[in-house]
Parts: C-alpha cells; sequence; structure tokens
C-alpha cells in the first residue's frame, strides 16, 4: 500500500555510506514530492522498503556476500519497483 499517490517513494541500495548518504540527503533536498524509504547497504531491508515504493537506485557490485545483481533486480521488479 502506497501512502501518498503524488509522492515517489525510493530506496538507496548501496554500500558505501557516504554514497547513499549525500544522494539521500540531494533527494530529499528536492521537495517534498520525493521521499526516501531507505538508505544503506541491507539487502533485507531494502526489499522489505520496496513492497511500498516507486523505484530503486541499486549499486552494481554491492560487495562479494550480496546476491546476483540480475536476482536482485528480479526481486526488486517483483515487490512493483522500477530498478
Amino acid at each position: 500500500m502506497r501512502p501518498r499517490e503524488d509522492v515517489i517513494r525510493v530506496v538507496i541500495l548501496d554500500d558505501h555510506a557516504l554514497f547513499h548518504q549525500a544522494l539521500m540527503s540531494w533527494l530529499q533536498g528536492q521537495g517534498p514530492s520525493i521521499e526516501v524509504a531507505y538508505a544503506g547497504a541491507d539487502v533485507t531491508a531494502a526489499l522489505a522498503a520496496a513492497a511500498s515504493s516507486d523505484v530503486v537506485l541499486l549499486d552494481l557490485d554491492l560487495g562479494p556476500e550480496a546476491p546476483p545483481l540480475t536476482d536482485l533486480v528480479g526481486s526488486f521488479q517483483d515487490a512493483g519497483c522500477r530498478v
């Protein structure tokens, strides 16, 4: 269930804290029409947030422990998010 129709909800999945914090700050500064639902490196938390989000900004290299990129993209798409 999406909170508001006029808000774009974004998930940022990136393992570099400085990058995802800066991107989150920039997006939040763009006005009330963009809301960051999650920003961080936790795949499970990002997938949970994706259920009520519109788009995922996904790091292409999350490290050796991360699921394969094609699996991640498919999981986010299955949750109804654009990647």
